[in-house]
């Protein structure tokens, strides 16, 4: 799903446009996590398209990078990270757990811990991040209406 041929989801919300690897990652880094970004074993071009709709503390992100990527950042922010292919795959290491996204697989990765991920050339994925702060408050309130 090239940028500039096909057309992708909320588009009329872009946040990132990016040819280059050191921009991209500067600009990607400060929505989510600071990280080290790499084209794959495959080479390519970057072609980065980054929309994004912002409810209250919760984001939802449609990311595309045009070309295989390994994302690196290490020990990531406070907050879940959904993420769920449109297209492609990635594999994604969260801590100790190893799993292969595609559009049947969604995984979320935990605040604060060690991750690694790395996508094909034609993933595109929706990524909704969510602080752990309003996970844990929504939890406590609903277990506090079930007394």
């Amino acid at each position: 799903m090239k940028t500039g041929s096909l057309s992708q989801l909320l588009d009329g919300f872009p946040l990132v446009r990016s040819r280059n690897i050191d921009d991209a990652s500067d600009r990607i880094g400060r929505v989510f996590s600071p990280h080290r970004l790499a084209l794959g074993r495959r080479g390519g071009q970057l072609d980065v398209a980054h929309n994004q709709i912002r409810l209250r503390d919760v984001s939802l992100n449609v990311l595309h990078y045009g070309a295989e990527v390994e994302i690196d950042p290490g020990e990531r922010g406070d907050f879940y990270l959904v993420q769920l292919p449109l297209s492609g795959r990635a594999r994604l290491a969260c801590g100790s757990e190893d799993v292969c996204a595609d559009p049947t697989v969604l995984s979320v990765l935990q605040p604060q811990i060690r991750s690694r991920m790395v996508w094909s050339d034609d993933c595109s994925m929706i990524l909704v991040q969510v602080p752990r702060g309003v996970v844990h408050d929504r939890a406590f309130a609903a277990g506090h209406h079930r007394a």
